[in-house]
């Protein structure tokens, strides 16, 4: 296969010039080379006239073509999970490149955001900084030497490589992107590196896409995350709001009665970051952090709706908080925060359907840690929500609803919570990846527990100093635990 490619290319200069476009593929990730594929006849006539006759013309066209023959198959291989075989292909396409192109040229940029891509999923995070540093160095020189008065270049299209300028900018702005995203992924050592990263990738992709595209609302939430694990949650709020609006401007289509529709995959997205809103909304505010919350979470209800009646799936708001417990876990949260006894009340009706749901389920199919943790999670909800309805009752029927609260056993849920914590504090280090991931939400949860415990027994008027001490204790407890974590963990829980 690999040599009839090869004869095909070197007899053909057209099929050996468009791999130019390629390039461009690579470097914006997403096949964004209609630029160079449009003008690839002029292209090969242009790569004839600039590398020569003979057999320096013939090698050049060799190389070009094993480039782009390698960077296949190393997708191919890589995609397959054979990462050592495809690191070899992805070598020698950067081998082929210096020799085919030159070593300004953007294939190389290509080939070298390729090979740190792989080295960056295979955990070797030095190797692959250093090439996609490389790689920036190059698209910026190349903007540079563009943008120079010297430079006398006015044509669209620069050399043999028919790359526009514009389509440059978005590669170098999708390249600086991916840094920031393994300096994301080096946390917590790299997050400075990460903030300042972003920043620049958010200007570069702004200039290059525009301010409402996707691209721009991706980073925007990527350092929105930054911002969070440093502790920077005002800002990380504002970042997360202008991507959710970002989407809604350059993404979402009006039907024929003018509502919003998102498709799916831009649905399962905005759900996603409107979650994470909700959540740093509830957990850093009061007042009006509460309603930004509700107002995120029924925006989200509102264009689920609509595009899923769009789509011939049509059923209420109920139902549909019933299935999607996350949603209605933070929004019951949402209600419950407001103080509002209507508000509280509405929870209590959508959080005893959200149990019944989730107990049938779990009989049915069975449920892990997970699974038992999101059970702990809306019967607590549930009991929060009766003591806030409970607080603008009449003494008879406030009565009744802390006899609701009793049956929900606060006492046996806290004492499952805790020993899960407990069997993640004990294994070793936390370097499990699992541990990490469960133990901040089972911490986050325990909390919430005994903070519960508290309002309940104080309302019952059994919280003695003796109880609070037993209370605060475990505070500390977990406390101290939280000081042995990464500063990003710790900010997490």
């Amino acid at each position: 296969m690999l040599p009839r490619l090869l004869r095909k290319a070197r007899q053909s200069p057209t099929a050996a010039a468009c791999v130019c476009g390629a390039a461009v593929s690579a470097l914006l990730g997403r096949g964004e080379w209609a630029h160079a594929q449009e003008d690839c006849t002029d292209c090969a006539g242009s790569a004839q006239q600039s590398s020569g006759s003979g057999e320096a013309a013939q090698s050049n066209r060799h190389s070009t073509a094993k480039w782009r023959v390698y960077t296949d198959r190393a997708r191919q291989l890589h995609q397959q999970g054979r990462v050592e075989e495809a690191r070899a292909f992805f070598e020698s396409a950067v081998k082929e490149a210096e020799k085919g192109f030159g070593p300004e040229d953007e294939h190389l940029a290509a080939s070298y955001q390729n090979l740190a891509e792989l080295l960056r999923i295979n955990g070797e995070f030095g190797g692959a900084e250093e090439l996609y540093l490389k790689a920036i160095k190059m698209l910026e020189l190349k903007s540079q030497k563009r943008a120079s008065p010297s430079s006398g270049t006015e044509s669209k299209f620069e050399g043999n490589n028919f790359i526009s300028e514009p389509v440059r900018q978005k590669a170098l702005a999708t390249t600086v992107d991916r840094l920031c995203g393994l300096y994301l992924q080096m946390r917590p050592k790299r997050l400075d590196d990460a903030r300042n990263c972003y920043q620049k990738a958010l200007r570069l992709k702004i200039e290059a896409f525009g301010n409402d595209h996707i691209e721009v609302a991706n980073t925007l939430a990527s350092a929105a995350q930054v911002s969070r694990l440093q502790g920077r949650q005002r800002q990380s709020i504002d970042m997360l709001g202008q991507s959710l609006d970002c989407l809604l401007r350059n993404q979402g289509n009006e039907d024929e009665t003018g509502r919003m529709i998102l498709n799916d995959s831009l649905m399962i997205l905005f759900r996603r970051r409107t979650l994470q809103l909700a959540n740093l909304l509830l957990r850093q505010e009061r007042g009006a952090g509460t309603q930004g919350a509700e107002f995120v979470l029924r925006r989200l209800i509102k264009l689920t709706l609509q595009s899923q009646e769009h789509d011939g799936k049509s059923f209420g708001e109920e139902e549909l908080l019933a299935k999607d417990h996350q949603l209605c876990n933070l929004f019951c949260q949402s209600l419950v925060a407001s103080k509002d006894g209507q508000r509280c009340a509405e929870a209590v009706k959508l959080l005893r359907r959200s149990v019944d749901n989730i107990a049938s389920v779990s009989r049915a199919t069975g449920s892990g840690l997970q699974g038992d943790l999101l059970e702990c999670a809306v019967r607590r909800q549930l009991a929060d929500a009766y003591l806030c309805v409970a607080l603008d009752s009449p003494s008879e029927k406030r009565k009744k609803i802390l006899e609701e609260v009793q049956k929900l056993n606060l006492e046996k849920l806290i004492g499952t919570v805790e020993h899960w914590w407990d069997n993640l504090r004990g294994k070793q280090g936390l370097e499990s990846l699992k541990t990490k991931r469960l133990f901040v939400p089972v911490t986050q949860e325990l909390l919430m527990h005994l903070h519960l415990a508290a309002r309940y027994e104080r309302e019952q008027g059994l919280l003695d100093s003796k109880r609070r001490s037993e209370l605060l204790s475990q505070v500390v407890r977990i406390a101290e635990a939280l000081h042995v974590m990464p500063a990003a963990s710790c900010h997490e829980a």
